[in-house]
């Protein structure tokens, strides 16, 4: 519950590719247009990757991929090295969604 004129600021899919099987394609797209409508895209960009491990969790999903056995260990520790001492770039986009408590409570 948000105090009388907070405001709170989630982060969400991409509800524009939501797909749901209904018999009534009208209906269903609909509803897609009306949850979608209420969606902003943001593309972030990172130049570091210290600012980019702390919103993508780079190391942490490093340490996942080595133990899923997607990476080695030896990869894992150059990948990251590279990351931190090469020139970085990195984005991605994502759909945010705001919303502002009714002043009155």
């Amino acid at each position: 519950m948000l105090r009388p004129g907070g405001r709170a600021v989630f982060a969400e899919p991409d509800w524009d590719t939501l797909v749901i099987d209904c018999p009534d394609l009208a209906v269903a797209r609909a509803y897609t247009r009306f949850v979608s409508d209420k969606v902003i895209p943001i593309t972030a960009t990172f130049h570091d990757a210290e600012s980019a491990d702390k919103v993508l969790g780079l190391h942490r999903v490093t340490a996942r991929a080595v133990t899923a056995n997607y990476l080695t260990e030896h990869d894992a520790e150059q990948w990251l090295h590279h990351l931190a001492t090469e020139p970085f770039f990195a984005s991605a986009t994502l759909f945010t969604v705001a919303a502002t408590a009714n002043p009155a409570g």
